[in-house]
């Protein structure tokens, strides 16, 4: 039971639906990343839908599925991208499967990419 003084300062508001909130709620969080960084996450994304459609993989970011992709990007890119990839391809898809971010801090996740660092990370001493 919510007690409310009889005297309040406050002006009367009507409560809002559960779909609403929601609603109103995703909006918000619409809103939450900078417009670049919402562009780089969409092409990070983009490399996970392809990773999964070339190997005919679910799309469901599974622990298989994204230590694959570490693996698979790693001979493409830097490892060091590979990991900021991984942040936003979790970023993405974060509201379909809200399990991702235990997937993406599970243990093979992190040894995959450590190995990947290993096998893939040194680029070299550079002069001038």
């Amino acid at each position: 039971m919510y007690l409310t003084p009889a005297k309040t300062r406050q002006p009367p508001r009507v409560a809002w639906s559960r779909e609403h909130l929601f609603h109103e709620r995703a909006v918000a969080l619409g809103h939450a990343l900078d417009n670049s960084t919402l562009t780089t996450y969409g092409s990070h994304l983009q490399s996970y839908l392809t990773f999964c459609k070339l190997h005919n993989f679910p799309l469901d970011p599974l622990l298989d599925m994204l230590s694959f992709y570490i693996v698979f990007m790693c001979h493409h890119i830097k490892p060091n991208s590979v990991s900021q990839y991984l942040s936003g391809i979790v970023s993405s898809l974060e509201p379909l499967f809200p399990n991702v971010c235990e997937s993406q801090n599970g243990l093979l996740i992190s040894h995959t990419l450590a190995g990947m660092q290993k096998l893939r990370g040194f680029t070299g001493t550079t002069h001038k």
